[in-house]
């Protein structure tokens, strides 16, 4: 059989280095030996597992009142639900594969996945003393932490997410817990709390649920989370603005219908040029303002050869030259570089260009829409009022607004994140700025600064500025709409901001304030 209960030394090996459970100690005692259940191979358990008392569920025949530390699964692993209640201290999992389940509602013990885990409703993590690690990507229709071990850095900037609804105490207002609707949205109602049978203030986003009818629904295999859910998704479908994935003329010229490409104040004639890299490919779109046929597409292969899409004057037949009227055709050519001729892509042209130019044409398409939504989420979400406000918190004003202190007290910490404030009537003679820094894995920091500048259309808006290094003397630059990742970073550690900011404001007005609580 491929499984069997193994003594902890058996398989210490196979621990990934940086799990909890890489760092026990093997006793001398036998009578304190770690036991652990080891299965080689692919798993597809049928059954409900529960983490209390996991040798009542698993395949094979042994003791269940033999205590395991954790269990192993050396291949990938399927399973309907996997739960527990005793959030003090239970049986621990390590999938050395891909895990994939029903529903998974713990605490009190390490989750740790080495490939993917794809929940397909609910991941529920409880209580700090348990944790999730995952190396792939986490995909989950609903996923809540309630004072659970996360990686902050990683949900904060949702890398490598699958996520639905992402429901997380941590960056979670006091006040959304009893305004928001979002539980009974989720949840089916058997499993909420109406407001009336709550007696305490909600401090949690399980202060509406009732844990006992969910635990009750795991061991039966019933649903706990609605089949449609009518609030958007935490990773929303970004709008695709062309018509369709076709290299077209109609397609090309649309380019130019967005001020990404033509700004927000273009001018007839004005030669505009919008270019970037994105691993080894490079992408260029180009247009003249006033000139319908000018807009021209061109993707190039690190240094080997490069593609254009573009229009050209088509001298046309007698009649039409002796018109005057300019006629334009459209097409597509490649060229080796460096320096070889321009070639048409047609039926003779090599296959290797017809597929690179099909899909880098496709993956542009879904960068400049990206570019489009970004920008709007943008303007929408992070406003001159929204800064303002932010700005002329008592808390911010009284105690934060020392942007150039030396001291090192002038910035708001917040978990991985620092918070920096700049008035507009600063000593340097600055625009009004709010900071966020957020420290990385290698304890540097990325820098989002939104400034409060004139536009070009004339208004007084935030604009995003980023910086390379550290310190105030550090050269500040302006992100281009083209930095995809750097503007949806920014938005969401702005969403962090807003959310908590407020929140620990009152706590200053209210003289409950203090620096070691937040940070």
């Amino acid at each position: 059989m491929s499984a069997k209960i193994v003594k902890y030394d058996a398989i210490k090996h196979l621990i990934p280095a940086d799990s909890v459970y890489a760092s026990l100690h093997y006793p001398h005692d036998e009578s304190e030996q770690i036991y652990v259940y080891f299965h080689e191979g692919d798993v597809n358990l049928e059954v409900m597992v529960d983490l209390d008392e996991p040798l009542k569920n698993l395949p094979g025949k042994y003791d269940e009142s033999l205590y395991l530390s954790f269990i192993v699964i050396n291949g990938n692993c399927s399973a309907k639900n996997i739960y527990n209640r005793e959030t003090d201290g239970s049986t621990g999992l390590i999938v050395l594969g891909n895990l994939n389940a029903d529903n998974i509602v713990v605490g009190g013990q390490e989750i740790y996945v080495t490939g993917n885990m794809e929940c397909r409703e609910l991941y529920w993590g409880d209580y700090n003393h348990g944790g999730l690690v995952v190396e792939g990507t986490i995909q989950a229709k609903v996923l809540m932490s309630t004072d659970y071990g996360l990686d902050f850095e990683r949900f904060s900037s949702l890398e490598n997410m699958k996520i639905d609804h992402l429901l997380w105490d941590e960056i979670t207002d006091d006040g959304e817990y009893e305004e928001s609707g979002i539980i009974d949205d989720l949840f089916l109602p058997d499993f909420v709390y109406e407001a009336h049978e709550i007696i305490d203030e909600y401090y949690s986003w399980k202060d509406r649920l009732k844990d006992h009818k969910i635990f009750e629904a795991l061991k039966s295999g019933t649903s706990v989370i609605r089949d449609t859910i009518a609030i958007p998704t935490q990773n929303k479908d970004i709008p695709f603005f062309f018509e369709d994935y076709k290299i077209s003329a109609d397609n090309l010229k649309r380019f130019a219908d967005s001020p990404i490409l033509t700004g927000m104040a273009p001018e007839i004639g004005e030669e505009l040029v919008l270019e970037y890299w994105d691993e080894n490919v490079f992408y260029r779109l180009y247009t003249k303002i006033g000139e319908e046929f000018s807009t021209h597409a061109y993707i190039q292969y690190d240094q080997s050869y490069a593609c254009l899409i573009y229009f050209y004057k088509d001298p046309g037949n007698l009649l039409k030259r002796l018109s005057g009227k300019a006629s334009y055709s459209f097409a597509q050519a490649y060229t080796v570089l460096p320096g070889d001729k321009w070639k048409l892509i047609d039926a003779k042209a090599p296959e290797k260009y017809h597929s690179f130019l099909q899909d880098h044409w496709k993956k542009m398409l879904d960068h400049y829409s990206e570019m489009i939504w970004n920008r709007e989420q943008f303007e929408q979400k992070i406003t001159k009022e929204k800064i303002e406000t932010i700005l002329n918190l008592p808390v911010v004003k009284d105690k934060y607004s020392d942007y150039y202190s030396e001291e090192g007290d002038s910035a708001l910490f917040y978990r991985s994140f620092q918070w920096q404030f700049r008035q507009a009537d600063n000593e340097q003679g600055q625009c009004a700025r709010l900071s966020i820094l957020k420290e990385t894995r290698n304890d540097a920091y990325e820098f989002y600064h939104f400034d409060m500048k004139e536009t070009t259309d004339g208004r007084l808006a935030p604009i995003l500025y980023s910086q390379h290094t550290d310190g105030f003397e550090s050269e500040v630059y302006e992100v281009e709409v083209t930095e995809r990742e750097t503007f949806r970073k920014a938005l969401h550690y702005f969403e962090i901001l807003e959310k908590s900011i407020f929140r620990i404001n009152n706590l200053y007005v209210e003289n409950n304030f203090d620096d070691n609580g937040i940070t």
